[in-house]
C-alpha cells in the first residue's frame, strides 16, 4: 500500500510479481501495477525511495484516480519506459489521447488505454 488517504493523497497500491533467487536473497522484479493514480504520486514515490520501474499496467478505479496520469507518464518515460498499459473506467481513453497529445507523446512511449 503506497498511500491509504491519510497523507493528503488518493488511496494507491503498487503490486510488484517478483522471482526470488533459488540461493541466497536476491530478487528480480518482474512486473508492476498501479492501482490509483494521484496527484503527486510520483514525488510521492521519489521521496519514500519507490521505484516505478517495471510498471506493466496503471489501473484507475475513478475519475479522480487518474488525476497524476500525466505526470506518471512523464516519469515512465523519462525512465526509457516502452508501452504501459493503462485501464479505467469510460472515458479514460479518451482523457489518455488527450494528455499523451498534450504532452507531444513523450519520448515516443506507446501508452494503450482500456475502458471497463
Amino acid at each position: 500500500v503506497l498511500t491509504c488517504g491519510e497523507d493528503q493523497l488518493e488511496p494507491c497500491l503498487l503490486l510488484s510479481l517478483e522471482r526470488r533467487a533459488s540461493y541466497g536473497t536476491a530478487t528480480t522484479v518482474l512486473r508492476r501495477y498501479l492501482f490509483g493514480m494521484p496527484e503527486e504520486l510520483v514525488r510521492f514515490c521519489g521521496s519514500h525511495q519507490v521505484k516505478l520501474g517495471k510498471l506493466a499496467a496503471a489501473f484507475a478505479t475513478d475519475a479522480r484516480g487518474a488525476s497524476g496520469l500525466p505526470e506518471l507518464l512523464l516519469a515512465c518515460a523519462e525512465q526509457g519506459m516502452p508501452l504501459l498499459h493503462v485501464r479505467g473506467p469510460r472515458g479514460i481513453a479518451d482523457f489518455v489521447h488527450t494528455v499523451t497529445q498534450t504532452l507531444s507523446n513523450p519520448r515516443g512511449m506507446k501508452v494503450l488505454p482500456a475502458e471497463a
